[in-house]
């Protein structure tokens, strides 16, 4: 029978072993978000990082030998006195920390410049902007590390929508006075946001209008003799009701059906996602003004895009509340002049 202490002792050597084998292959740096675009662009971090590292080690650590050897007059005499007398002195402590202090302080400039390109895309994340090749590509191999924020006349147009639409963002003011400003922006831009959706829905009522009258109308037979009219082209005031077609049946299937092929297709083009269910996903949370798309869009015509389907989008929907909510009234009154 083996002593407690071989046991013991053997117990530790393969709890050792399994830690060792069950490393993680992968450096995680802190505050990684989850997603592919932002994960890419971690394993390129760590990627340059190691071989920044291993540059320093292996390369930069030479060169800075030959130049402390060529400008340090005590290791060139120590080189002299290591030939001849077969390395009875050596350099001294100081002269090897200022080679390793060398090394260091560029390795330390070449983390600090990575760290900026890292942190531009992870702001650029963070905001809701795409993180993917081409945008990778440009932060690793620009001259110099791009800016974390590109705030830009289309972008600024772009940030001022989604308040006045309520669907809000990620980017904040900095200061007191810039959110006091944004609060009091966003209130009236809201207001006058409200308006305008009210006023061109009103404008859309009397197309809507015409298309139903268009299919509803009756012609003359081929006999010759008239067929009857609606009523509403009998009475004398058939100009006045013709702006109300739209407040039937007739009418408030057409919203439906011109709303639902309009998100299902220019919606889905416009704002846009990563494969169709995601774009879809976006324009049904754009139009309830619950968020921003992500990504969120770029480029002044995309962007132009974005701001007349949302705007064409919420006055297509005010017209369909305001064509519900009449006709529920009007039934509502039938069933109490009927009880």
């Amino acid at each position: 029978m083996r002593p407690k202490e071989g046991i013991a002792l053997e117990g530790n050597v393969m709890e050792e072993q399994y830690n060792l084998h069950h490393q993680p292959s992968t450096v995680r740096l802190p505050g990684t978000p989850k997603s592919e675009g932002m994960m890419e662009a971690n394993n390129e971090m760590v990627e340059k990082v190691l071989n920044t590292s291993m540059d320093m080690v292996l390369e930069r650590s030479v060169d800075a030998i030959f130049e402390a050897i060529l400008t340090s007059p005590r290791m060139q005499n120590a080189l002299k006195v290591f030939e001849m007398f077969e390395g009875d002195k050596l350099p001294s402590n100081s002269d090897l920390e200022l080679l390793s202090d060398s090394v260091v302080t560029e390795w330390r400039m070449r983390l600090y410049n990575l760290t900026l390109r890292y942190y531009a895309l992870v702001t650029r994340h963070a905001y809701g902007y795409k993180v993917g090749p081409k945008e990778r590509a440009s932060a690793w191999n620009s001259e110099e590390p791009p800016s974390a924020t590109s705030w830009t006349l289309w972008s600024s147009l772009l940030h001022a929508f989604c308040l006045v639409t309520t669907m809000g963002g990620s980017i904040q003011a900095t200061t007191s006075g810039g959110r006091a400003t944004t609060v009091v922006y966003s209130l009236v831009g809201v207001v006058i946001y409200i308006g305008v959706v009210i006023v061109w829905a009103a404008r859309l009522s009397s197309v809507i209008a015409l298309i139903v009258k268009m299919f509803s109308r009756k012609k003359v037979d081929t006999t010759g003799t008239k067929v009857m009219l609606p009523e509403y082209e009998q009475t004398p005031t058939y100009t006045q009701r013709l702006s109300q077609l739209h407040l039937t049946p007739a009418g408030l299937l057409t919203i439906v059906f011109i709303l639902f092929v309009y998100i299902l297709s220019a919606g889905v083009q416009l704002v846009g996602g990563s494969d169709y269910g995601l774009g879809l996903e976006n324009v049904l949370l754009v139009l309830a003004t619950i968020r921003p798309p992500i990504p969120l869009p770029e480029g002044a015509s995309n962007i132009m895009g974005f701001i007349g389907f949302v705007t064409v989008g919420h006055i297509l929907i005010a017209l369909l509340i305001s064509i519900s909510l009449t006709m529920c009234s009007r039934w509502w009154s039938m069933c109490g002049e009927n009880s």
